[in-house]
């Protein structure tokens, strides 16, 4: 059926108020309003190639064929019906057993020339069900008469809370992106680009900067996937959306916007825009390996001490042997870019990848994880020594010697083990008692207590005769 055929059968069942069998209200042009439900057989409607369900699919093909796949095709509708079911196959089986139970319960929503906007899941269901209409409501635009009114609505219904689950994580990057893409051929100001955007992806007006992150981290992916030598292959992407908001976060904590030194104290001291090019390559290694999130992010992620790009010295050797690593296990792929399972191929090769270096990448990463916690461990009785000077020279402690004999019990506690501890070096030992001496003001001693301080210093001088004599 044509399009023009397609039109003008939708047009015969609206133009007939008796056709009407309820109503909804949807968020269409910034308004919300009211639209009447009809039921329009499945014969005569299109499965939309570019809803956010499968656009990385989808994107991918067209990618591999180096042309858009036609929606008026039947071959391809079912190509795109295919891809709907793959998305989540055991999810689509239990909507299919709701639907032929309690029927269709939510309304799709349809262009006036017949192409799903809303419910291409829904009606690829109904379709195997061999059902012969769908319930939907009808758009008052063909499918080329206002584009990002359309895209808008579609992006409304991806990102509402109740449709999030059908949709893998990818497509909302994929889909920012091709909206901010539209936006910008029509003409429109970047500032109100990021607020509409924004909008519709429920950030509020003023966050602006989730939007420039989802935008960042498409960019991030498409880097990625030329880098494998996958450019435009997004099915490549899946399971890795949290590598990829990681790897973002650390690009823009160690690099401004026009890729210059941002010299973050979060990096290692003196790193250069190249050390980071090199972080981000190392990084896709680590994301075409599926590694694991937490074990990821000892790479980069937190203030200096606590991750390896922050110490320079662990990071050279980590990277030198990353390096070596892929050097000494390399393998050629040779692959058919016109062959007809090309991305099941690609597939492959990624598997491949990770199959032969996850375990070798997750062995390096934590040789050097542990020697990153060492030396934070080594430095912990140091810290705490100063710690502990810290409190001893404050005026509170001093404030309270006078008052509080607790306070004089625990500092006398802290002179003795102090002393104790270093008596494997006796000279060091004694030069720390001599500096006490020292320190010793008598203008402070009680007269109660004199007496008892020269049966001390007799002590002492006894003491100090029989270590003479061991010498």
């Amino acid at each position: 059926m044509q399009k023009i055929d397609r039109a003008k059968e939708i047009s015969k069942i609206i133009s007939n108020n008796d056709n009407i069998i309820g109503e909804i209200e949807i968020f269409w042009k910034n308004e919300l309003e009211s639209f009447p439900i009809y039921k329009v057989p499945l014969s005569i409607l299109l499965y939309n190639p570019y809803n956010g369900r499968v656009a990385s699919q989808v994107k991918s093909i067209e990618k591999h064929r180096n042309s858009n796949l036609d929606i008026h095709n039947e071959n391809h509708q079912k190509i795109i019906e295919k891809f709907i079911w793959d998305s989540k196959v055991e999810r689509n089986k239990k909507t299919l057993e709701n639907i032929e139970e309690r029927g269709q319960e939510k309304p799709a929503t349809i262009t006036k020339d017949g192409v799903l906007i809303d419910g291409n899941r829904r009606a690829m269901i109904l379709n195997k069900l061999q059902k012969t209409y769908i319930k939907t409501i009808v758009l008052p635009v063909e499918l080329d008469e206002d584009p990002i009114s359309i895209q808008e609505l579609e992006y409304e219904y991806q990102i509402a809370v109740d449709e999030k689950v059908d949709y893998n994580p990818i497509e909302k990057y994929i889909k920012a992106n091709d909206l901010y893409n539209r936006y910008r051929e029509a003409g429109v100001n970047e500032n109100k680009i990021l607020i509409d955007l924004a909008r519709l992806n429920g950030f509020g007006k003023k966050n602006r900067h989730k939007v420039k992150e989802l935008l960042n981290v498409y960019s991030l992916m498409s880097e990625y996937l030329k880098t494998i030598k996958a450019d435009g292959f997004l099915v490549l992407l899946e399971k890795k959306e949290d590598l990829f908001l990681s790897l973002n976060s650390w690009v823009e904590t160690f690099l401004n916007d026009n890729g210059s030194n941002r010299e973050s104290k979060k990096g290692f001291e003196g790193y250069q825009e190249v050390d980071v090019m090199d972080l981000k390559m190392l990084s896709f290694d680590y994301i075409n390996a599926e590694t694991e999130g937490k074990n990821f992010r000892t790479i980069a992620q937190g203030n200096r001490g606590s991750h390896l790009f922050s110490k320079k010295h662990l990071w050279s050797e980590f990277y030198e042997n990353h390096i070596k690593t892929i050097k000494e296990n390399y393998r050629e792929y040779n692959l058919d870019s016109q062959s007809e399972n090309y991305i099941e191929e690609l597939k492959s090769k990624s598997l491949d990848f990770k199959n032969r270096y996850k375990s070798l990448f997750e062995e390096n990463l934590e040789k050097y994880k542990n020697k990153l916690y060492q030396e934070k461990d080594d430095k912990l009785p140091l810290k705490k020594l100063d710690e502990i000077n810290e409190v001893l020279t404050g005026h509170e402690v001093k404030r309270k010697l006078h008052t509080d004999i607790k306070i004089v019990e625990e500092v006398k506690e802290v002179a003795k083990n102090s002393i104790s501890l270093i008596s494997q070096k006796p000279l060091t030992q004694l030069e720390s008692i001599k500096e006490m001496l020292f320190d010793i003001e008598t203008d402070f001693l009680n007269d109660s207590d004199v007496e008892e301080f020269k049966n001390i210093i007799s002590d002492i001088n006894k003491i100090l005769f029989e270590l003479k004599k061991k010498l």
